[in-house]
């Protein structure tokens, strides 16, 4: 789906790679740990994730990413509800 979205192949490649030695733009990173955290634990974003947040986003770029994933965490939601199939 990243693909078709027009996102590179090399940048898929570094999120997949993400914490085993692949470095990623510190923007993308903090925004990529953010949405992990969010996802799995949205009640308990460690204060890191907070830090780096805190270090290359305004206020309201925070709240602009924290909805973008809160609406995603919301589709997959419902589609796992409806047990929507996945077209590759």
């Amino acid at each position: 789906m990243l693909r078709r979205l027009g996102v590179s192949q090399e940048t898929i490649e570094e999120m997949d790679a993400q914490g085993s030695g692949t470095e990623m733009d510190e923007r993308d990173g903090a925004a990529l740990a953010f949405a992990e955290a969010m996802t799995l634990h949205p009640r308990a974003v460690p204060e890191e994730v907070w830090r780096g947040m805190n270090a290359c986003y305004d206020e309201g770029e925070i709240v602009e990413i924290a909805a973008i994933v809160a609406v995603f965490n919301g589709f997959n939601r419902f589609n796992d509800a409806l047990e929507v199939e996945v077209t590759p």
